[in-house]
């Protein structure tokens, strides 16, 4: 019966604290897996084609923001995202890049393409590799 002498100014932060809403969880990210094709490309015409594919899972419904990032130091300049995941199933994601001309910069080239999800975390994949040989430079110097 103590309890019922104190006064209402001791209980008032208990009380307090209990009606305050949760912080919203963040989602976590998960990048399954990056892959390049093809993974390697030799005396085949340049430049080419090369289709990067990642599959990422959020643990909770919400969206993601992702940018490609290139061993060439090229910039991603195309917008990703919003992308709406439903915490459930994976997203797979996928972008065409046209890559390297007949000289010797790829003559091979050895690079790699990184998943780099900007938001709601910040989350960089492992390098998916890939090969590409153009060929020697043409005989006039010039490429092509």
């Amino acid at each position: 019966m103590r309890l019922m002498n104190r006064p209402a100014s001791l209980l008032a932060p208990a009380v307090f604290a209990l009606a305050l809403p949760a912080a919203s969880a963040i989602p976590r990210v998960k990048i399954l897996d990056v892959t390049v094709s093809p993974a390697t490309n030799v005396d085949k015409p340049c430049p080419v084609t090369l289709t990067f594919r990642a599959t990422v899972l959020l643990d909770m419904k919400s969206k993601f923001t992702y940018e490609w990032r290139l061993s060439t130091g090229e910039a991603d300049r195309e917008h990703h995202g919003p992308v709406q995941a439903d915490g459930v199933n994976p997203v797979v994601l996928t972008q065409e890049w046209k890559l390297g001309e007949q000289g010797p910069k790829y003559h091979p080239y050895e690079g790699w393409v990184k998943l780099n999800v900007r938001s709601p975390e910040w989350k960089l994949s492992e390098p998916a590799a890939f090969t590409i040989d153009c060929g020697p430079p043409p005989a006039d110097g010039k490429a092509r």
